[in-house]
């Protein structure tokens, strides 16, 4: 049962990039009876520009909100999300009772109602804490910090070197590049070093201590968050399979392969052999490359690292260009896009995508 007073449940951020251990920690967290975490899907910060100052005490405003997320999503809901037809009347349900208590609802709350609708094969009547895991957010800190000054973020980093190899091997955004990579790397630990976030409201958690140290690195997350210890390591894969078994009648069978070969090391116990797994898969060159980009970051959060002298290339210099503009420019020009240009071009995205799988039949 989803509990309508939402003002007692707090909202936090889990903060990563990509292959950086977030979807476990993210399934280790569901373990957690007071906690729900949520995947991926930036609607608390595209949709604050159009309805901060929105006094939703009416079900039409609530409704057109709903309807503007689930128009900009991004992908997940159908793996992660009620359907949109229950999720919608039971939104509407709580949403009027909360307004015939308390006469509106503020932007905060229902962004909580609609967090809440995550993940229904969960109870949720224990539900203390809502923990919003994000890969865009980082690029976005201070304008989540103001949307909600009490929410506290957890960083999430991992071995540039091992980050790199696992972004290569699973072709993250469509490229191979090792040097492209590795400034996506800097960029964002450069974004987890240097915010202004108060210390008591931050946490930086590094990959490999979750996977080789489980309950003392758990311990200090759930302290962190204010919630009790349990050992909620031993279940995130039999969770995590419980997502997809119950999503498997919203999600073609093709997506949940994939799911499940892009998510494998979380279908069953986690094997520490993927810890150092680069060390035999990254040549020497790519290796300095890899130092040479990442080397002060690395040393500031601990890893090791060593100063290289190597020399990038004019199309190594291309790659680092086109990573702060895919990730810090085009972020950005598309965070202030107005909403219905927004959904415009996830509609044609669609359609393309549509297209280009009509033609390969």
């Amino acid at each position: 049962m989803i509990q309508p007073d939402v003002k007692n449940i707090d909202l936090h951020f889990l903060i990563a990039k990509e292959r950086t251990g977030s979807t476990l920690l993210f399934a280790i967290l569901n373990s957690h009876p007071q906690i729900l975490s949520t995947s991926e899907e930036p609607f608390f910060l595209y949709l604050n520009k159009k309805f901060k100052n929105v006094v939703f005490d009416n079900i039409k405003k609530v409704d057109l909100f709903f309807e503007y997320f689930w128009n900009i999503q991004e992908n997940n809901l159908d793996l992660y999300y009620t359907n949109k037809k229950k999720a919608k009347e039971s939104i509407i349900e709580i949403s009027s009772e909360y307004i015939s208590k308390q006469g509106i609802i503020d932007y905060l709350s229902l962004c909580k109602i609609i967090y809440l609708h995550f993940l229904p094969q969960k109870k949720k009547d224990t539900v203390k804490i809502i923990v919003d895991k994000q890969l865009k957010f980082a690029y976005h800190l201070n304008t989540i910090k103001n949307i909600t000054p009490n929410s506290k973020f957890i960083f999430l980093v991992r071995d540039p070197k091992a980050n790199v190899y696992s972004c290569c091997k699973r072709k993250i955004e469509n490229t191979e590049s090792v040097v492209y990579h590795s400034n996506v790397w800097k960029m964002y630990t450069s974004k987890v070093l240097n915010n202004n976030i108060e210390d008591s409201k931050k946490l930086i958690i590094h990959y490999e201590d979750l996977v080789n140290y489980p309950l003392k690195t758990l311990n200090k997350i759930y302290s962190f968050l204010n919630v009790p210890l349990i050992d909620s390591f031993s279940d995130y894969s039999k969770h995590f399979n419980e997502i997809l078994n119950e999503s498997s009648k919203q999600i073609s069978q093709k997506f949940k392969n994939n799911l499940k070969d892009f998510h494998s090391g979380l279908l069953n116990p986690i094997d520490k052999k993927y810890l150092s797994e680069w060390k035999n898969n990254i040549s020497d060159k790519n290796l300095n490359k890899i130092d040479k980009i990442t080397f002060s970051n690395a040393k500031k959060l601990g890893y090791d690292s060593n100063e290289s002298e190597i020399k990038l290339s004019i199309a190594d210099w291309l790659f680092v260009f086109y990573s702060y503009l895919k990730k810090i420019v085009l972020l950005r020009i598309y965070y202030i896009t107005p909403l219905s240009i927004k959904i415009l071009i996830k509609k044609f995205k669609k359609t393309l995508i549509f297209q280009i799988i009509s033609l390969t039949k």
